[in-house]
């Protein structure tokens, strides 16, 4: 399986890949599906059919953009219009929409790029700053900083400089190997 593109969130002005969520009740943050929008893999690196931008914007989620895969894209969607987005999805953007979000975020800056693997979405420990971001009905009611946890999850994984993940279970070959990070849920504290 491709790695798969990650959702983007800007926490302070910096962008972060979306490296985990977890809902304390409900589901992701935006799901197509309650807008009756049927999506479609947008590419290989993109088999869930969306692509998200999200915006902390004072202590409030918001969603400033999205990419579908969708065979007959809505000439607008939260007032925006369509247009061409990568690999012939429909993006919408700019938008503003309120994420009533109820549950954690892991978001990740700095991909090491010596735990690249061509399978699925890459976990927050391959990541050099991990951050927790935790809402309550879209507003940000706590942040945790678990960076530490990151670089003790390489070490417990066998990633360390210069040697590739993989090569823990005696393989040189990482795509003959499933990853156990398929999804994008944690738990809390896992960095």
């Amino acid at each position: 399986m491709t790695a798969q593109i990650s959702d983007s969130v800007c926490y302070k002005g910096d962008w972060y890949a979306l490296a985990g969520i977890r809902p304390r009740r409900g589901g992701p943050p935006f799901d197509p599906s309650l807008y009756d929008l049927r999506v479609r893999p947008i590419t290989t690196a993109c088999w869930r059919g969306y692509v998200c931008s999200y915006e902390v914007n004072d202590d409030r989620l918001e969603l400033v953009s999205v990419d579908l895969g969708v065979s007959d894209p809505p000439a607008e969607l939260f007032g925006a219009p369509v247009s061409q987005g990568a690999f012939g999805s429909a993006r919408y953007e700019p938008i503003r929409v309120p994420q009533p979000f109820d549950g954690g975020l892991l978001i990740a800056s700095e991909f090491l790029p010596d735990l690249y693997a061509h399978m699925g979405p890459h976990p927050a420990w391959k990541y050099k700053h991990v951050f927790e971001l935790i809402f309550a009905d879209g507003h940000l009611a706590e942040v945790l900083d678990h960076s530490l946890d990151a670089v003790a999850r390489r070490a417990a994984e066998g990633a360390l400089p210069g040697r590739p993940w993989w090569r823990r279970w005696g393989s040189d070959d990482p795509r003959r190997l499933g990853d156990p990070s398929f999804d994008r849920d944690y738990r809390p504290g896992s960095g």
